[in-house]
């Protein structure tokens, strides 16, 4: 069934190459991908729902290595919606990307809080990296429909340090410490 599902991205992704500004119709992508509507209907509901699944394969696989830091995730994400084909589908991130991202995001944010070593409890470590991703999510969303906003280093570099400093005042705030 995935496979299947790949196919229509892909056959989106070359319409979509092939005329940027255009429409996209089930018909077209049905078409360009060999199958028929009932075949689409079958794994989407729309168009909006075939791009939803885009976005959320994408960053799935960018969030699939545990091993790898939460600014390297950031960098990764702004990446994606910076490539030609894709740029323009992120303006249909919906709640349950973000929620993906939120989920993916917060725990390596929590293993970061947790290797500074203050003695914090696991509740306030959650509270402050998902108000952190929560924070990141809002400015993301801005920032891509915001077409004057598009140097992606740039706009990771920022999100990455937003999330520092939520990460340093949440330790200042609910460190037995302080």
């Amino acid at each position: 069934m995935e496979g299947t599902k790949e196919i229509f991205a892909e056959a989106f992704r070359r319409l979509k190459v092939q005329n940027p500004d255009g429409k996209i119709t089930v018909k077209r992508i049905a078409e360009e991908a060999g199958f028929d509507r009932h075949t689409f209907y079958y794994h989407f509901s729309s168009v909006d729902d075939l791009i939803s699944w885009i976005i959320d394969s994408k960053l799935l696989t960018i969030f699939a290595n545990d091993d790898v830091s939460w600014e390297d995730i950031i960098h990764s994400a702004v990446s994606l919606f910076m490539d030609d084909s894709w740029s323009e589908l992120a303006t249909k991130i919906n709640e349950s990307t973000y929620a993906l991202m939120i989920s993916k995001i917060t725990p390596f944010i929590e293993k970061d809080m947790a290797w500074h070593g203050t003695a914090m409890e696991e509740k306030d470590i959650r509270l402050i990296s998902q108000s952190a991703v929560w924070a990141v999510s809002g400015a993301f969303h801005s920032w891509m429909e915001n077409p004057d906003w598009r140097d992606e280093t740039d706009m990771a570099e920022k999100l990455i340090r937003l999330i520092r400093r939520y990460i340093e005042s949440g330790v200042d705030i609910f460190s037995s410490k302080a």
